[in-house]
């Protein structure tokens, strides 16, 4: 609301009648009012966006984790998989998961009697 103060127009707020700036002409007071509510329209707009940015920042921090879920099932299965080849003796296995060079393998193969 736009009063008129000795020389001076002054933007008040309409709610609490609070003083938001005293201008020398009525189109200066005008033109503060203008900005006063671009910026709460602004304001509102924003608090949309933040919800918006949220939804996206949980949705991308959802995919990660299970992005990384699945990884850590993997590198457990294959740490089973060595574990299982080790103590079977399975050295073609060994070899399949690059634990050991083929020509390891084979060397421990040929030292212990297994290999024909």
């Amino acid at each position: 609301m736009i009063i008129k103060r000795g020389r001076k127009w002054c933007l008040l707020s309409r709610k609490t009648r609070r003083n938001l700036g005293c201008y020398p002409t009525r189109e200066g007071a005008v033109r503060r009012e203008g900005q006063v509510q671009w910026f709460k329209r602004r304001s509102a707009g924003l608090a949309g966006f933040a919800g918006d940015y949220q939804e996206i920042v949980a949705e991308k921090a959802s995919t990660a984790i299970r992005a990384y879920r699945e990884e850590a099932y993997d590198a457990l299965e294959r740490a089973n998989q060595i574990e299982r080849a080790w103590r079977d003796w399975d050295y073609d296995t060994l070899v399949d998961l690059n634990v050991v060079g083929f020509d390891t393998a084979r060397k421990a193969e040929h030292e212990s009697g297994v290999g024909g």
